[in-house]
């Protein structure tokens, strides 16, 4: 049964203490090679007697209630600790790294970077292991100071991705003015533009204005073989979506892992 504004916040802090979110993983293939590259980190509410919550049932609550910067810096210190136990593996294959999302609530916050930083070297881990995916709805309404905490996080080593690639009308135009390392072409636009002749051709030139900016790409949402020969054959090999799997526990996903990626 869904939760309201007001259940989500009251229940919050017995939630974090008693460790009820729990991060999954969805990976990131690389189809034209078979290869796990990396993976995309989202978190889920797993009540103990009404079952799981999707993020889009709590993030919203969380984040008008001012409380989304607490769980974001629980995810991101759950996604180190399991990248730091995956490289003391030697039975593991290299994960190059993990995409975590950012909230604008984050990237208002006092010390949002040197928080971030710390937690990464608490891990032993280089900054690069974490790729920051910042919306571009996001991008559209922070402005300077996203401006500002972007180029301070690469000075820094990490990777920058723009998420929702596609989704709305400022892209291209925050492309221009935000300095991305990675763009995440959206679940959307990826549908509308793998289903006709003209949308294959708007997808083709999209993919390939991204690599003349040498940018690199990650397609969302691929839920087809279709689509991801489309993708794979125009440029964009790194994908991930239902096609190879939906997110799972990281003990799933460690088995996972383990085993060639298939598609």
């Amino acid at each position: 049964m869904p939760m309201q504004q007001g259940e989500v916040l009251k229940n919050f802090p017995q939630a974090m203490e008693q460790r009820q979110f729990q991060v999954y993983f969805q990976p990131q293939v690389d189809f034209a090679r078979r290869e796990f590259v990396g993976a995309e980190a989202l978190v889920r509410w797993i009540r103990p007697r009404a079952g799981m919550l999707q993020p889009s049932a709590f993030v919203p609550c969380l984040e008008s209630g001012g409380l989304i910067t607490q769980l974001d810096f629980y995810v991101w210190e759950e996604v180190c600790r399991f990248m730091q136990a995956w490289r003391a593996d030697p039975q593991m294959p290299a994960l190059q790294s993990v995409s975590v999302n950012v909230s604008r609530c984050d990237i208002r916050g006092e010390n949002f970077c040197a928080r971030l930083a710390a937690i990464l070297e608490r891990y032993g881990l280089p900054a690069g292991a974490l790729h920051l995916e910042v919306t571009e709805s996001a991008c559209a309404q922070e402005g300077p100071k996203l401006l500002e905490t972007c180029r301070q996080l690469r000075e820094m080593g990490f990777v920058l991705e723009m998420d929702d690639f596609g989704s709305g009308y400022s892209s291209l135009n925050m492309l221009g003015e935000l300095p991305f390392d990675v763009v995440k072409l959206d679940k959307g636009f990826v549908d509308r533009c793998t289903c006709g002749e003209r949308g294959r051709l708007l997808l083709g030139a999209v993919i390939d204005m991204l690599r003349q900016l040498e940018l690199g790409m990650v397609a969302e949402g691929v839920e087809s073989r279709g689509q991801a020969e489309f993708l794979a054959a125009h440029g964009c090999p790194v994908q991930q979506g239902y096609y190879f799997s939906r997110p799972v526990p990281a003990a799933a996903f460690c088995e996972m892992l383990r085993r060639p990626a298939t598609g």
